[in-house]
């Protein structure tokens, strides 16, 4: 039986849950996925 992929999905949320607004471009966005390409690559 074959298995099946796992995926994992990072997602910016404000803190009232919702996902979409003006994240991308903020430093704090830019901090944080400095640090996660560092971690995967």
């Amino acid at each position: 039986m074959m298995e099946r992929a796992k995926v994992i999905i990072h997602m910016y949320v404000s803190i009232d849950g919702t996902i979409d607004g003006p994240y991308d471009g903020l430093e704090t966005t830019k901090v944080s996925g400095d640090f996660y390409d560092r971690q995967i690559f």
